[in-house]
């Protein structure tokens, strides 16, 4: 039996987690423009490759978005923060409380 590549388990995980997040936060589809195909999970406080970060699988530090955002949001992080402080202001809070207790 062919084992499954680690990156194919990754991307099963990542779209498990996004459906579990859209479903906690009655999302559906991108928190940006609303699409509802092509849907990532974006880190918005620390990169997913930050594996000790606390954050990693935070909800609170996960944006759903549509391929086309999540592109912008590594393109431009600065705006997307800015966009993230501005609409998900609590989440943001809690990724600072977090971010400080780990530094």
């Amino acid at each position: 039996m062919k084992k499954k590549s680690k990156s194919k388990t990754n991307k099963k995980l990542w779209q498990d987690l996004s459906e579990l997040l859209r479903g906690a936060r009655e999302v559906s589809g991108c928190e940006i423009c609303g699409k509802t195909t092509s849907l990532q999970c974006h880190h918005v406080c620390c990169s997913k490759y930050y594996a000790k970060s606390i954050l990693r699988f935070a909800p609170e530090n996960i944006l759903v978005c549509c391929g086309k955002h999540h592109f912008m949001a590594h393109k431009s992080p600065a705006q997307m923060m800015e966009w993230f402080q501005r609409y998900r202001e609590d989440d943001w809070r809690k990724c600072l409380d977090i971010l400080g207790k780990i530094r």
